[in-house]
């Protein structure tokens, strides 16, 4: 991405790195780079927005693998539907009725 390799990534060397990527980089994205509004992404900012971003993919995913069984934990009879017979018994189960 850093073109002229000096050590740091202007907003031009980015927009073409997204534009390759067959995205287009906003004014909210650029302003989440540049956090300090110079300009240009050092290399601590790069590393700690893309470390955010694996974080935020992480919590995401996680919280779609913990409601994912809690559905299949629900759904006894695997038909993919949740009855009322099973959500009652859920809440049974976890001492609400």
């Amino acid at each position: 991405i850093d073109v002229d390799n000096d050590g740091k990534i202007s907003r031009a060397e980015l927009e073409n790195a997204f534009k390759a990527a067959g995205q287009e980089m906003t004014e909210e994205l650029w302003e989440d780079f540049d956090p300090d509004g110079d300009g240009y992404v050092l290399f601590e900012e790069f590393v700690g927005k893309q470390a955010a971003k694996q974080q935020q993919q992480r919590t995401q995913s996680g919280q779609a693998n913990d409601i994912a069984t809690l559905f299949q934990n629900i759904d006894v009879d695997n038909d993919g539907k949740i009855s009322r017979a099973e959500l009652e018994n859920a809440f049974k189960a976890a001492g609400q009725e």
